[in-house]
């Protein structure tokens, strides 16, 4: 016989008297809700409204800021352990801001050093005047040094001299005033100029040799394409297109008088710029010096 029903966990359950197995049928209901509260809630704690919102905020957004260096005044003070009165890096050098170079800022010279530069290659700041002559100095950890090139009096490296240069490196919060605006263009625009490189930098991703080195300009083939050369006591470098292959760096070992090639396949009228690019197994970057028309 059946001794009860019962309800757990929304399941209906019925239980014999005894041991043996029993039947049972039923209907089992579930109230929706809760039995109401007997009286409602207490009032608010306060019987005052809030304030009125408070109005839109009247001070505008900023204007975008200004970068903090827009421009350099370059100063070398001594060269090879000589104090020099000036220099062919002396000079105001301009923010270029459409021309990074690995990811920084780079200044452009102006006035009597036009054509010189300020860049960030590979893990080195290097001013250049505009003959092509190069100071370099190594990043260092600070994050200043990340944005810009150190900042005040220190020392940089040159390729062919073995105690550098003290340079003092100062920002300037403006730019140089401009010249005075030139005459309206001509109607027709003048067709665009053949580039001409006085040298090229060349570093390679950090399994190979290449260190920034510097390839200067060592004459032009038939079909109008230059080629650039690099050569020390242990190496000699060479950056020229062949027809076949595209644009190559030559690598010659003066120690083991070893030789390497390095295509790139690619056939432009110049090497590829300002990027990364791979010839053959290693991946090279290559920076312009400086362009003349």
């Amino acid at each position: 016989n059946v001794n009860a029903w019962y309800i757990s966990n929304d399941i209906c359950y019925g239980r014999s008297g005894n041991t043996n197995d029993v039947w049972a049928v039923a209907i089992c209901c579930k109230i929706a809700t809760d039995v109401p509260t007997p009286s409602p809630t207490p009032r608010p704690t306060t019987s005052d409204p809030t304030s009125v919102p408070t109005q839109s905020p009247q001070v505008y957004p900023t204007t975008a800021p200004t970068p903090q260096c827009p421009s350099l005044l370059v100063k070398v003070l001594s060269f090879d352990s000589q104090t020099v009165t000036s220099s062919s890096w002396d000079g105001v050098y301009v923010l270029d801001e459409g021309n990074p170079s690995f990811g920084h800022s780079d200044w452009i010279g102006t006035g009597q050093n036009k054509g010189g530069w300020i860049k960030y290659i590979g893990a080195n700041w290097v001013i250049s005047d505009a003959n092509g002559g190069a100071l370099t100095h190594e990043s260092l950890s600070s994050a200043s040094e990340f944005v810009y090139p150190p900042l005040g009096t220190f020392r940089w490296d040159h390729e062919y001299v073995a105690n550098g240069a003290v340079v003092t490196v100062t920002c300037g919060s403006s730019y140089p005033p401009t010249h005075v605006p030139s005459n309206a263009p001509t109607v027709s625009p003048t067709p665009s100029p053949t580039v001409h490189f006085i040298g090229v930098y060349i570093t390679d991703d950090g399994d190979y040799v290449y260190r920034e080195w510097f390839h200067h300009k060592a004459g032009i083939e038939d079909d109008g394409r230059e080629n650039f050369l690099f050569n020390n006591s242990t190496y000699r470098s060479s950056l020229s297109y062949d027809s076949v292959n595209g644009w190559q760096i030559i690598l010659l070992d003066n120690v083991l008088g070893k030789t390497e090639i390095f295509s790139s396949h690619l056939h432009g009228l110049y090497p590829p710029m300002n990027e990364w690019v791979f010839f053959g197994a290693i991946k090279f970057y290559i920076t312009g010096l400086l362009t003349d028309f």
